[in-house]
């Protein structure tokens, strides 16, 4: 099945949030694609977790850390759950998610008030990373790759 969600629409729309100062919401996302969250919702986390790998190939700040629940300030339940093995997923490195949320909420914000504008990327653009590589971006410090689980991602980080 072809996504019907763009890399660029989604982008655009949290850029635009992210310069107001605001959260978006899922149902937003949704909107900006000319549609409702009811006939995206199977595809929208995927799509999520692929801008969560974009932005980290491009050493930006984890922009979808912005894109939460109607009503709500800061992604809980299981957004937050979804959100840090995404962002795990993609490459970001972090003990304690709700850190890592914190951190990542401000700065979208700062990083939205200097990007110029989002460039034009293919949709379903996905980071070419090579295994065995330890990388260093702006946002945050990799390691190799390792297991976890729900439960090692939202534990705070043991000082």
């Amino acid at each position: 099945m072809t996504s019907s969600l763009d890399v660029n629409v989604t982008l655009s729309t949290i850029l635009a949030a992210a310069r107001d100062d605001r959260l978006v919401s899922y149902e937003e996302i949704a909107e900006a694609h000319n549609g409702n969250l009811f006939e995206v919702y199977d595809e929208i986390f995927d799509h999520l977790e692929d801008i969560l790998k974009v932005c980290f190939q491009k050493d930006w700040p984890a922009v979808t850390v912005i894109v939460v629940n109607p009503g709500t300030k800061v992604l809980t339940g299981m957004a937050l759950v979804r959100f840090a093995y995404s962002a795990k997923s993609a490459g970001y490195r972090f003990d304690d998610a709700g850190k890592f949320v914190i951190d990542q909420t401000a700065s979208v914000f700062e990083w939205a008030k200097t990007a110029i504008k989002i460039p034009d990327l293919p949709n379903r653009e996905t980071p070419q990373l090579h295994a065995g590589i330890i990388r260093t971006n702006k946002w945050s410090a990799v390691e190799p790759e390792m297991e976890s689980t729900t439960e090692d991602m939202l534990r705070p980080a043991v000082t």
